[in-house]
């Protein structure tokens, strides 16, 4: 769920630099996390992150 919606995302922006992809990423996660949709994951936010 995560990485298609990383993937889908970073594919669509016109100058994927380093930097723009972890501010997508960033956004991302949390759209999911604010949505619920992590809760029942068994990954920690230190996982997420690393």
């Amino acid at each position: 769920m995560l990485a298609d919606s990383v993937e889908s995302a970073a594919r669509a922006l016109p100058d994927p630099t380093p930097e723009r992809i972890r501010e997508l990423v960033d956004r991302i996660v949390k759209n999911k996390m604010d949505q619920r949709q992590l809760d029942e994951t068994p990954l920690t936010l230190a996982e997420l992150s690393a």
